[in-house]
């Protein structure tokens, strides 16, 4: 009786043994678009999968490398933050908290899409080709990469950081001759015609004539308009004579006056003396 309960539970220790199959965390690259890629601005959409995870904040990157060569990744990968961050081979604790895309798994599952674009500048970019692309996830510093990968196809031309020094430089290019900046002629100056105003002498209540200028063609040449003031006549010379001659007009008023008054007074005297002369004839008569 002993015997057969003891083979009974061996035989249910061995079937365990055999049926047993460890669960080991996986993480799945499901779909990587699109496939070919024409710019460094074009952004590759990954989407991923994860399962039998710890519970706990895990961290993501992508990395680049071409088909055929030895390993030697790159690219950029964003965050939350909706910043862009350059692959890092070897990171610290710190750069896992500051940059790196982060998730915590729901029963120890998760999945999602991670947002990658090439680094043309890198060293591991070797011009255009095949590439593999893989996710790397953290939980510390030590690395796991996904269980699969995806292969997209990259035609972006190789561009050097700096130009080659060794580049020839043509020694029978002819040089520009500098064009002569035409000298100005000097500008001959417009004759000007006086329009003639009514009166010479403008009185004390007019403003003192002012002189038009009409500009005249020159031998034939064009003459533009100047925006210099016309000269006028000084308003105290034109004062000083209208003074002047109101002064003289004012002396012959006054003689013309005296003359009337010495001719009515001798008029006077001669009609009374021929009145009175007039009387005495009478009297005599």
């Amino acid at each position: 009786m002993f015997f057969k309960k003891a083979g009974s539970l061996l035989f249910l220790v061995i079937l365990f043994i055999f049926s047993y199959k460890p669960a080991f965390a996986a993480l799945t690259i499901t779909e990587a678009s699109p496939v070919s890629i024409s710019s460094p601005d074009d952004i590759i959409t990954i989407t991923a999968s994860a399962s039998s995870l710890q519970n706990t904040t895990q961290y993501l990157q992508i990395g680049l490398t071409k088909e055929g060569e030895p390993s030697n990744y790159f690219g950029f990968t964003k965050n939350q933050s909706e910043e862009w961050f350059k692959y890092k081979s070897s990171p610290t604790t710190s750069d896992l908290s500051s940059y790196f895309y982060k998730f915590t798994p729901v029963g120890g599952v998760w999945f999602g899409q991670i947002l990658a674009k090439v680094d043309i500048d890198d060293t591991g970019y070797k011009g255009a080709g095949n590439y593999i692309i893989k996710l790397i996830k953290y939980i510390t510093s030590s690395p796991s990469y996904s269980s699969n990968s995806a292969t997209i196809t990259i035609n972006i031309s190789s561009i050097p950081t700096h130009p080659p020094t060794n580049t020839p430089t043509p020694t029978s290019s002819p040089t520009p001759t500098s064009t002569k900046t035409p000298t100005s002629s000097p500008t001959k100056s417009p004759t000007s015609t006086i329009k003639p105003t009514s009166s010479l002498v403008p009185s004390d209540n007019e403003e003192p004539p002012i002189e038009e200028i009409f500009p005249t063609s020159v031998l034939g040449e064009s003459v533009t308009f100047t925006d210099e003031p016309a000269k006028a006549i000084p308003a105290k010379e034109t004062k000083v004579l209208g003074s002047q001659q109101d002064a003289m007009a004012k002396i012959l008023i006054s003689i013309g006056l005296i003359f009337l008054i010495i001719s009515g007074i001798l008029a006077f005297r001669s009609f009374k003396k021929s009145k009175s002369d007039i009387e005495g004839i009478e009297r005599i008569v």
